[in-house]
């Protein structure tokens, strides 16, 4: 038999074996995919250190953002209204949920944000904020193998010195598909 005849009928089964070996695991069984995909198709690896680790340039540098997480673009949105920013910005990883919260809790006593009140919700947890003449809002989710971070920065208007939520009322907040 002619050996560059052999070549390509060795290189064609290559082509269609290799795959379905990969696909099968070569043994019959499915591959788990090992890291979970956020809600814009971007894989979502672990984090290596112990606790989190801030990204050296985050889109919000004095909020701050963990290494592994991903920006959700359809859902983000920021512009600047007068002294103040407009911000929602919607993050996905993979973590602890204790971490993220405790990374958030850190980052923001670095970088000057005034305690407000930390808040337990029915299924996650806030972190509220001011600095300057702006409020700052990190709600996060944990959801299965991720947590889900939205942070909202925005101006504060005319709240009283008695109001029993020191930041005021925040824009509504839609975690939807991003249909």
């Amino acid at each position: 038999m002619n050996p560059r005849k052999n070549t390509t009928v060795v290189a064609i089964m290559a082509l269609y074996l290799l795959p379905a070996c990969l696909l099968m695991g070569c043994n019959g069984k499915k591959v788990a995919y090992p890291n979970p995909i956020n809600e814009e198709w971007k894989l979502l690896e672990p984090q290596q250190a112990h606790g989190l680790v801030g990204k050296t340039q985050p889109l919000i540098p004095d909020v701050g953002q963990p290494i592994a997480f991903k920006a959700l673009v359809k859902q983000s949105q920021s512009s600047i209204t007068g002294n103040a920013r407009e911000v929602k910005h919607v993050y996905q990883g993979r973590a602890k949920f204790e971490d993220v919260i405790e990374f958030y809790r850190r980052r923001l006593d670095m970088n000057g944000w005034k305690m407000g009140s930390d808040e337990h919700q029915d299924n996650g947890f806030v972190l509220n904020r001011t600095k300057g003449p702006e409020r700052l809002r990190i709600l996060m989710y944990p959801q299965g193998d991720r947590v889900t971070v939205v942070i909202m920065i925005g101006p504060i208007y005319n709240v009283p010195s008695g109001a029993a939520s020191p930041n005021g009322p925040m824009p509504n907040l839609n975690l939807g598909s991003n249909g």
